[in-house]
């Protein structure tokens, strides 16, 4: 590039950043210009709509350089040609921020051997239970702060979380279809029981979708019999307002077990009157139960992730401007050991985070993030 051409790299996202000082590493690097402005454009579109116009400005050419969506567009966008993969920039760049991505992140934006994005940091979805429901049934502490850990070993599993909710309704702990409740309306949690079954979302070699019809006739039969059969999950929660039913009856103390998120606890305190203190006294947390006996526990995140067009003029460029925010130069931070998750909900990834436990393009390693020497392995 010419030192004196100015040159616009166009990114778009979900919310701004400091972009010129995410930029100075290519600075310092004599790649980019010394002169860095930054012009912003807030919008309050939808997540839907947001994505409809990025893409149709993608599909006809005029497309954004950085651009955010979720991980899963991944296949898509590039199935369609409208991103370029990153493998050899992440190679070369490698010493000045990417080994400090959770080493698991990667796979989540991986497709056909290529890495196609830079992911964020992510979320996790877990299991809340009500610990002071369950000590009305009768359980000590000592059960109750031991059942992610009996789940962990494929212990308890979703058809004992449906008998301790059956249990908690006839004896009046809870109303019935009070006992598990999960999300009223479309979203990825949906194949975490599914997975939990033993059930395969994607052959890792083709990237074709996998649907054993087997495992999903158990997920279906335990969502039957949790509705119809126990009484567990109230038939008409399809029906249900997130921030007028669902969240306010969750933090009342209604509600037995939570199919919900990590930023869950986030929203509970900031919007709808949970105290710090009272979460911790009223809710603990785990991996979703495995299927079966000796089976295994699992989660799902879905990571939002940062891709280059393959319209954009200086590729390079726009992958120095985009690296990985909020990370400290190697200079400065240790390399090669652990350090602990900076997610303020901490100690519900280092439960849901697990090794093992997580399913292919969603996995992440441990409860601390896992410092890698190397670059992941592409091709």
């Amino acid at each position: 590039m010419d030192p004196g051409a100015r040159e616009r790299v166009h990114a778009q996202a979900e919310e701004p950043g400091d972009s010129c000082r995410e930029a100075q590493p290519a600075v310092q690097s004599g790649r980019c210009p010394r002169d860095c402005e930054v012009e912003g454009e807030f919008s309050t579109a939808s997540w839907t709509d947001y994505r409809k116009k990025l893409y149709l400005a993608l599909e006809g050419g005029t497309g954004p350089c950085i651009f955010l969506t979720a991980h899963i567009d991944a296949a898509f966008l590039a199935e369609n040609g409208w991103i370029i993969p990153l493998d050899d920039y992440i190679k070369k760049y490698w010493d000045w921020t990417y080994y400090d991505i959770i080493s698991g992140l990667w796979d989540s934006v991986r497709y056909k051997g290529r890495i196609w994005a830079i992911p964020q940091d992510t979320e996790a979805r877990p299991i809340y239970y009500n610990k002071l429901l369950l000590k009305k049934l009768g359980w000590t502490d000592e059960q109750i702060n031991d059942l992610p850990n009996k789940v962990l070993r494929g212990e308890f599993t979703l058809y004992d979380m449906l008998s301790v909710a059956e249990e908690a309704v006839k004896k009046g702990v809870i109303e019935p279809g009070y006992g598990i409740w999960h999300r009223p309306n479309a979203g990825p949690d949906w194949p975490i029981v599914y997975l939990a079954f033993g059930g395969q979302l994607q052959d890792p070699t083709t990237g074709k979708l996998i649907a054993d019809m087997r495992i999903w006739r158990k997920t279906f039969e335990w969502f039957y019999e949790a509705s119809r059969v126990r009484k567990v999950i109230l038939e008409k929660i399809t029906a249900l307002d997130w921030n007028r039913d669902i969240h306010p009856t969750i933090v009342a103390g209604k509600v037995l077990f939570w199919m919900g998120g990590t930023w869950h606890k986030g929203q509970w305190v900031s919007s709808f009157g949970l105290s710090e203190e009272k979460f911790w006294e009223m809710f603990g947390f785990m991996l979703y139960p495995a299927g079966e006996k000796g089976g295994r526990p699992v989660t799902l995140s879905q990571p939002m992730a940062y891709f280059i067009s393959k319209t954009c003029k200086h590729p390079e460029v726009a992958f120095l401007t985009n690296h990985p925010r909020h990370r400290p130069p190697p200079q400065l931070a240790p390399r090669r050991e652990e350090r602990p998750l900076s997610d303020p909900l901490q100690p519900a990834l280092q439960l849901c985070v697990h090794p093992g436990q997580v399913p292919r393009g969603h996995r992440l390693h441990g409860g601390v993030r896992q410092v890698p020497a190397d670059p992941p392995e592409v091709g």
